[in-house]
């Protein structure tokens, strides 16, 4: 089965698409989240111009699409950062700490010219996956 969220406690999506995608396989659910910025509810910018800032929301962002799908950081196995500036990415690396487990998942990490919005310097899609309650 598969079930699209979109929810309500996070900024909406820049486009038509879903906050996370879930797909239930034998005992397991597979988390496919969207690229999260560093916004508030409203999807203002927190922290323009601030790297730390930016990546510190954009990872309470995907905890919080994380939680309503019955998961939580401990659960993912993939993560892909894009950032503006990799000069900049010991910020990024210092935000991340508090929020990852160790050891941290897998990750790649790509520096591109800019995002959807020209005031969002970082964003993030994970893959996550929980097992079935038993």
């Amino acid at each position: 089965m598969k079930t699209a969220l979109t929810l309500d406690t996070v900024a909406p999506p820049v486009g038509p698409y879903s906050h996370s995608y879930s797909i239930d396989i034998g005992n397991v659910k597979l988390i496919f989240l969207a690229g999260q910025y560093g916004t508030d509810v409203h999807g203002e910018v927190v922290g323009k111009g601030d790297m730390f800032a930016q990546t510190h929301q954009m990872l309470l962002n995907i905890q919080e699409v994380l939680h309503a799908n019955g998961a939580d950081f401990a659960d993912v196995v993939k993560a892909t950062t894009y950032l503006t500036d990799m000069s900049r990415r010991a910020e990024v690396t210092r935000a991340r700490a508090s929020f990852l487990p160790t050891p941290p998942p897998p990750s790649t990490l790509i520096e591109v010219p800019k995002l959807c919005d020209p005031d969002f310097l970082v964003e993030m899609e994970v893959i996550a996956v929980v097992p079935h309650a038993q």
